[in-house]
């Protein structure tokens, strides 16, 4: 019971979302929740405020073969207001959900060839804001590229994506969007070694983050506009994947994230990119 009760301390610490708030959930950022599902898992931190959101990347598989991949995605994620690193080793659990988002939509992958993948997504869904009784329309579509240095499995992998997410809200007359391209390259680091039927390989990664429409983030203090960023960091990639609670472990790892005055701190457990 000790193992899976720890893999739900880390996974509840897995943040997203511009909501750097730690104070009085009464004063939460205005509608930065609406973007959890894609800003990436972690703690964000900015202005000595960070907070806690559980992102939970589910997806099922339609259709697949040689030549191409179709998934049915349904990301989900859950915003904590007053949860922090100290409340980790405790293993505190949240007193309630201040957020939450839903986002279902369809992914597409074409297998070029062995070492080249490309892959396109359309979601379109909803966010909760329960501090202020609010609900937006999310909608999010992207675009990337795959490709492996040598055929491999192993092998370093480099990555560029290009999306674009944004939220309506019909009840203030306000939306928002934002468009980013994020490129990046994860490579191992030493053949790795098996443990209880798995094997554990150890791999860095860096990546370059920039915005085309700078992401504003509100904190308590300020507004923050994050134009671009820089990221990199460990993981273990673990072969054959296991599950719990019907969520795919792929990686665990962390990483650090600096962007125009926005730190973030990463617990990964899937793909970084």
């Amino acid at each position: 019971m000790k193992q899976p009760r720890i893999m739900l301390m880390a996974l509840i610490c897995l943040t997203s979302s511009v909501m750097a708030q730690t104070g009085d959930s009464q004063n939460a950022s205005d509608a930065h929740f609406a973007f959890a599902s894609y800003l990436g898992s972690g703690i964000y931190r900015t202005s000595g405020q960070q907070a806690a959101v559980l992102n939970l990347p589910l997806a099922v598989n339609l259709e697949e073969d040689t030549e191409h991949r179709l998934d049915l995605r349904l990301p989900m994620s859950f915003g904590f207001f007053n949860y922090q690193w100290q409340d980790l080793p405790d293993g505190d659990l949240p007193a309630n959900i201040g957020t939450a988002t839903f986002t279902p939509g369809i992914e597409y992958t074409w297998y070029v060839n062995s070492q080249l993948s490309l892959e396109s997504y359309l979601d379109l869904g909803a966010g909760w804001n329960f501090s202020e009784d609010r609900q937006v329309g999310i909608f999010s579509t992207g675009v990337s590229s795959l490709y492996r240095m040598a055929p491999a499995q192993d092998a370093a992998m480099w990555v560029s994506r290009l999306y674009t997410a944004g939220y309506n809200d019909n009840s203030r007359d306000q939306s928002e969007s934002y468009a980013v391209l994020h490129s990046g390259i994860d490579w191992p680091l030493a053949e790795g070694w098996s443990w209880h039927q798995h094997q554990f390989q150890p791999r860095a990664f860096v990546a370059a983050y920039w915005y085309f429409t700078p992401l504003q983030l509100r904190t308590m203090d300020d507004n923050l506009f994050v134009r671009n960023g820089i990221e990199f960091g460990l993981s273990f990639a673990i072969d054959p994947v296991p599950e719990w609670l019907g969520v795919s472990i792929s990686r665990l790892g962390l990483s650090y994230r600096y962007a125009n005055g926005l730190e973030v701190w990463r617990l990964i457990f899937d793909f970084p990119f």
